[in-house]
């Protein structure tokens, strides 16, 4: 490790030096600061980054650590939080332009198990505004800063990818951890429902919510992944071999991404499958579905947490927001019964594709193209979302991880499993990480 700065180290590999007095938080945050001086910059990944409140909480887990307090795996490491998530001791502006900052009696359930665990709360990440949409404008991707970093979790996806914080706590309701992970080359997972608890992060749609990790490996993903379920956490996490391990392809979202993408993650299956895992060619099922499931329930839950605000002309500089007011808010009781009997069907359909194949697990592409320009993000914004709401809907666990790069920039892959295997998910993610080094490669900016 001493042939790497501070920052590009893992959340293990950090909490070990930790441990053993190799290093103190304090030189942690002061690294993890200095880098974040040199790529805000240019990334713009924090919406709040207070060094003095840093630094006392980095003084505070070393005084622990002194006096034999050690609290785990997370201990004096960098977190950062997306700006949807409340913090006492820091304002939350939900990526906001025009609404007040809200300053919170007590944090998120999730900030309070970071504590608990001793991590340092190192900023708030920014946001689409409200979490809805992909561009998380200023938030610039860091393997191309004139490309977006996707959203709507872009600046949890990008200061870990920027080496700014050690990882962070993003959310997603139809993609907003996958696409910014795939977009800036780090791992996120989406959990099964209610693993990771909601309460004190804003509701974009609580029917299709998810709050979860985001990491640079696979094993970092599943430290946070437990801290902030409230699992148990381990020493390690062996890495099990997928050889006759049954995998679904999703052979028609291969299809339908672009060529250079579909390339990286054809190379990536095709490494599982010389590696022993069977690989069974399946299709993505009820796609007639998804449309009117996601319209009639994330949609009229948007609409409803933002009619005030729209009818005020709060929003009136968002037209993603105002257009999922426009279409959400046209969804009557009828409609709505029937597009949450439609989301019903397609976590049904999506069971049956695991036990009707005998699959363990599914991959696909987490988006069918990298990171796009502003410019063109308006034609492409729709299609980001094609491959990851549809498993939003289907309320199985899901994670991206990087799989290679297509003319510089990241491609992320998903592996998909039945509802509640969120470590196996993990444990065959860490497999395919042992394989390759992708998840080491260190963008250009910083």
């Amino acid at each position: 490790m001493a042939d790497r700065p501070i920052t590009s180290w893992s959340v293990r590999e950090l909490a070990h030096a930790v441990a053993s007095a190799e290093l103190s938080p304090v030189e942690l945050a002061e690294a993890f600061l200095e880098r974040a001086e040199r790529a805000e910059p240019v990334v713009r990944a924090f919406a709040h980054l207070d060094p003095e409140l840093v630094r006392r909480q980095a003084e505070r887990a070393a005084a622990e650590v002194v006096a034999g307090r050690w609290r785990g795996p997370l201990h004096g490491v960098p977190i950062g939080v997306k700006d949807i998530v409340d913090t006492a001791d820091m304002p939350t502006r939900y990526g906001s332009p025009v609404w007040p900052d809200i300053h919170p009696a007590r944090d998120a359930a999730v900030v309070r198990r970071l504590r608990e665990a001793g991590a340092v709360v190192f900023g708030k990440n920014t946001t689409q505004e409200f979490a809805v949409g992909i561009a998380c404008a200023p938030t610039a991707n860091p393997w191309d800063p004139r490309r977006v970093a996707g959203g709507s979790s872009g600046g949890s996806a990008a200061a870990v990818a920027a080496r700014e914080c050690a990882a962070s706590v993003g959310s997603d309701t139809g993609g907003s951890i996958r696409i910014p992970a795939a977009f800036c080359g780090v791992v996120g997972l989406r959990p099964t429902g209610d693993r990771v608890p909601h309460d004190g992060v804003w509701p974009a749609s609580p029917t299709l919510d998810r709050v979860g990790p985001i990491a640079r490996t696979v094993d970092d993903t599943e430290l946070l992944f437990r801290c902030l379920a409230g699992l148990p956490s381990t020493s390690d996490f062996p890495v099990r071999g997928l050889a006759g391990v049954r995998i679904g392809v999703v052979t028609d979202w291969l299809a339908e991404s672009d060529d250079d993408v579909r390339d990286v993650v054809a190379e990536a299956i095709g490494l599982l499958g010389r590696a022993g895992a069977r690989l069974v060619e399946v299709t993505a099922p009820a796609m007639d579905l998804v449309g009117p499931a996601y319209r009639g329930v994330a949609l009229h839950e948007v609409a409803a947490a933002h009619r005030a605000g729209a009818a005020r002309g709060l929003l009136d500089h968002n037209p993603a927001i105002l257009g999922a007011v426009a279409v959400g808010g046209g969804v009557d009781e009828r409609a709505l019964s029937a597009a949450r009997d439609a989301v019903a069907r397609i976590g049904r359909a999506w069971d049956a594709l695991f036990t009707g194949h005998g699959l363990r697990l599914l991959l696909s592409p987490t988006v069918p193209f990298t990171a796009c320009t502003p410019v063109d993000l308006p034609v492409l914004e729709m299609r980001a979302g094609s491959l990851t709401i549809p498993l939003s809907l289907s309320g199985l666990p899901v994670v991206s991880q990087p799989v290679g790069f297509a003319n510089g920039l990241p491609v992320g892959m998903q592996w998909i499993g039945p509802r509640g295997a969120d470590l196996e998910l993990l444990a065959a993610a860490r497999a395919y990480e042992g394989l390759t080094d992708w998840h080491t490669a260190e963008p250009p900016v910083g």
